[in-house]
């Protein structure tokens, strides 16, 4: 056996792992490891690869993978559950992205960190629905139900949420590709959009001029906000994690919301402080994004929780 397949064996050996994966070494030989049906292969295609494995460092296999020098045939999802079983030991880049904004300043960082996950000639919608395009995850009946279907059931779900009425003041912070804005906009709201993406706001600019909507969006940085007049209502649609500080992002939200006016958030969450992986941090979102635990931030900044 080789080094590598001895130690991939060693390394599995008492974790808990419902199925088998093979490994295909450079060597030639081919070890079933774990238990339970074959669920994918993982082949070694250099010297690259064996590193990477040897390693077990979840950036450093990432990385081999996305590089090809690894390959994975099979059920792509139940290989990525063994990340749990593999360190992410990658500290500089750990602390880097917590210690910068506090060292720059989290208005200087926000702009960068977006453009590099939004500013990519809006990609990402060629995977949104086309209604909304929305960025964010709709609300589905049943596992057939359409892209499109899920979005037009969330934004129906936000308006029942909120309770606004025909000519309210509603501020979308984030507000992507201007799912919320349009929506909003039909039902008669004056709706204000704010982004740090260039190329979101020139997107949702041209949708309001083409579709006449009772809107405007600017690029505005969040924590720097600070509008004439408080809104009646406020949607905040996957942003949240990626600001971290939540108490302070409450206490913002306070200084824009009237009296009795609703806010609505949409976010990944977690019952618990979630350590984000190096990979998400080097390829998604540069910043301390993190899943989001808020009962905590709420109570601290005085807001009624409703759901």
């Amino acid at each position: 056996m080789s080094l590598l397949a001895d130690f991939m064996t060693r390394a599995f050996q008492d974790k808990p792992i419902p199925f088998s994966f093979l490994l295909h070494t450079l060597e030639g030989e081919s070890i079933e490891i774990g238990q339970g049906d074959l669920a994918f292969k993982v082949r070694i295609r250099n010297k690259k690869g064996s590193k990477a494995l040897r390693s077990f460092n979840q950036l450093n296999i990432a990385n081999a993978y996305i590089d090809g020098d690894i390959d994975i045939e099979g059920d792509f999802i139940r290989a990525l559950s063994l990340k749990i079983h593999v360190p992410d030991n990658n500290f500089w880049i750990k602390t880097w992205r917590t210690l910068k904004p506090k060292l720059v300043c989290r208005e200087k960082c926000n702009p960068d960190w977006i453009a590099k996950h939004y500013d990519a000639n809006n990609i990402q919608l060629v995977m949104a629905e086309q209604i909304y395009h929305t960025y964010t995850p709709g609300i589905y009946a049943d596992e057939n139900d359409s892209l499109e279907n899920g979005a037009v059931r969330k934004m129906e779900y936000i308006e029942n949420a909120l309770q606004l009425e025909p000519g309210d003041r509603l501020l979308d912070i984030g507000c992507g590709w201007g799912g919320v804005i349009n929506y909003f906009s039909d039902k008669g709201m004056r709706v204000t959009g704010i982004t740090l993406s260039e190329h979101q706001r020139e997107f949702t600019q041209n949708k309001i001029d083409r579709l006449d909507l009772n809107a405007e969006v600017h690029y505005q940085d969040f924590f720097s906000f600070k509008p004439e007049q408080k809104y009646d209502g406020i949607t905040m649609m996957g942003v949240i994690e990626d600001l971290s500080d939540y108490d302070f992002v409450m206490r913002k939200l306070m200084t824009l919301i009237k009296p009795g006016g609703r806010i609505y958030l949409d976010f990944a969450s977690h019952q618990y402080k979630d350590n984000t992986s190096a990979y998400i941090t080097q390829y998604i979102w540069p910043g301390t994004f993190r899943m989001v635990y808020i009962p905590i931030a709420i109570e601290n900044a005085n807001i009624e929780y409703l759901h």
